[in-house]
């Protein structure tokens, strides 16, 4: 079975594609620097149409998101991860839309776990 792991994010999404136990590729969609958000989405959207033309994978794979608050009672500095997690969910959606436009199954899993899902061990 090939599968495409999405590792995403709004400047440099990695992925993966494995055919059972085999790692056929992997790589980086990188977006321009000073690009509008919706230009980088457009070309992550572009580039993991391609990776869908070239591989033909059974399942899509992403990584959940969660927000993370940091706790100043911890002597953190208050802050949380809403911005990354705004960007990350944009990309999400991208991701989400293609495999949903193409007719394939998409798998989220924590980040805990979406490399095994995606190589098996």
């Amino acid at each position: 079975m090939i599968r495409l792991g999405i590792d995403q994010a709004l400047a440099k999404s990695g992925f993966a594609v494995m055919d059972d136990d085999s790692l056929v590729c992997s790589g980086l969609i990188k977006t321009k620097t000073g690009e509008s958000v919706g230009s980088k989405l457009k070309s992550i959207y572009d580039d993991v149409n391609r990776l869908i033309d070239e591989y033909n994978p059974q399942v899509m794979i992403i990584e959940d998101t969660y927000l993370l608050m940091k706790s100043k009672n911890r002597g953190i500095d208050g802050d949380s991860n809403v911005d990354t997690l705004k960007k990350l969910n944009q990309v999400r959606g991208v991701v989400t839309l293609t495999a949903a436009q193409r007719g394939i199954p998409l798998e989220v899993y924590a980040a805990t776990t979406a490399k095994k899902a995606v190589t098996g061990s």
